[in-house]
């Protein structure tokens, strides 16, 4: 009796291997440096095809105004900026069977994010007058988005989605309140860098 459940064991897990498909590649950890907000990123895999994404970078953006008073103004603003972003991949099969390279999470995604820009601006106090200093704006939203790691090391990342942003107010020392502000928006990003992993 013995010999038959160890024989019918044996059966049936030679079978099972054999039905079993070929494991598809899954996301994998990336280390690469951005260009045009200059810094660096980190993406992690935290379960099947999903990621956190962590950038650290300088954000470079303008502004450009009329007054009847002051004429035009412009100002462009360079400022440190933390991302995270959560990423699920998708598509991923259909990208393999066409040939297309997935390695170095290259594919599509949907993304949940969240971002602090400190930049440096001016802002109008409750006594009318006007001072410049550093103060945190947050930001969350989702996009859609794609990514490719070209095996050059050229690294391309873009997406685009909807979000909201929120300005805390601020009291400063002397007790003037400056106001608070929170909007919603359309962020678009395109990211150009060069991934740092080993070659693939």
């Amino acid at each position: 009796m013995r010999r038959i459940v160890l024989v019918v064991s044996l059966i049936g897990w030679s079978v099972g291997c054999l039905a079993q498909q070929p494991k598809t590649p899954d996301v994998e950890t990336v280390t690469k440096v951005t260009i045009l907000n200059p810094g660096i990123g980190y993406e992690h895999p935290i379960g099947h095809h999903q990621t956190l994404y962590l950038q650290g970078m300088f954000s470079i953006s303008g502004s450009l105004g009329y007054s009847g008073n002051l004429g035009w103004l412009s100002e462009l603003y360079i400022h440190p900026a933390l991302s995270l972003e959560y990423r699920y991949y998708f598509g991923w099969k259909r990208r393999l069977e066409r040939g297309k390279r997935v390695a170095l999470n290259s594919a599509n995604y949907l993304a949940g994010f969240f971002r602090t820009d400190f930049p440096e601006r001016y802002y109008w106090n409750n006594a009318g007058s006007l001072d410049r200093f550093r103060k945190a704006i947050h930001a969350l939203g989702v996009t859609a988005g794609m990514q490719r790691n070209y095996r050059g090391r050229f690294s391309l990342d873009l997406n685009i989605g909807f979000g909201h942003t929120i300005e805390p107010g601020y009291t400063d020392a002397s007790g003037y309140w400056y106001t608070k502000n929170s909007q919603f928006y359309f962020p678009g990003r395109l990211s150009l860098g060069i991934w740092l992993n080993k070659r693939k």
